[in-house]
């Protein structure tokens, strides 16, 4: 399943021209970005999405650096570490070979994943999500871990609004029930919930305040 970065990635690909004649101010600009290199990637199925997001980060935002996928999928290959470098020499032996030829990344990509990514990600992550409670931790610490599970999940907007007042606090659950106009997507429900958790925060700090010594 593609993430919503990865459909614009495609996106671009298909629809960006190649460049040609005088340097262009994005091109300037361009040349003047330093982005951090992806974290080397050691086969473990749990950096593989980071490892691909990184490399389309890079290719999107220096598209005349990367402009194909040779040379996107040798810069991918150079980042292959620990157990993954096995893997990453029989590409290679491959490529000089002629067995395999570089089309297009989405390929390298399907390759890639089939080979490290965890085929359970999806089932894993909806599972999380159905058990998935905030707790006492805050509400921005709780959405880091939602939203994560949300994009590897795949459930649609109502499931996800479902997961997500099920696991809030009751009382920030009540209060955002109660606030108008009632929020009907999920981004709107988001941003209620942070509201309403400032504003409960907000209100114990005034009581606090004002309450009597003992």
């Amino acid at each position: 399943m593609m993430t919503s970065f990865q459909e614009m990635f495609a996106t671009a690909l298909a629809t960006r021209a190649a460049p040609t004649g005088a340097a262009t101010p994005s091109s300037n600009l361009e040349s003047k970005m330093r982005l951090k290199d992806p974290d080397t990637f050691d086969g473990s199925p749990r950096s593989c999405e980071s490892f691909l997001n990184s490399c389309i980060n890079i290719f999107l935002a220096q598209p005349r650096v990367y402009p194909d996928a040779a040379t996107q999928v040798r810069f991918a290959l150079s980042f292959l570490t620990g157990n993954a470098t096995r893997w990453r020499d029989a590409i290679y032996r491959n490529l000089q070979l002629g067995s395999y030829v570089i089309t297009t990344w989405g390929d390298f990509e399907h390759r890639f994943r089939m080979s490290f990514d965890n085929p359970h990600r999806v089932d894993e992550a909806q599972q999380k999500l159905h058990h998935i409670i905030q707790g006492h931790c805050t509400v921005e610490e709780f959405f880091l871990e939602f939203e994560d599970l949300r994009a590897e999940a795949g459930f649609c907007d109502s499931s996800v609004i479902f997961q997500l007042l099920r696991a809030v606090r009751r009382d920030i659950h009540d209060e955002a029930q109660r606030r108008q106009p009632k929020p009907e997507y999920y981004d709107e429900w988001k941003q209620t919930i942070l509201q309403v958790d400032q504003d409960l925060r907000k209100s114990a700090a005034t009581n606090a305040f004002y309450e009597p010594d003992k």
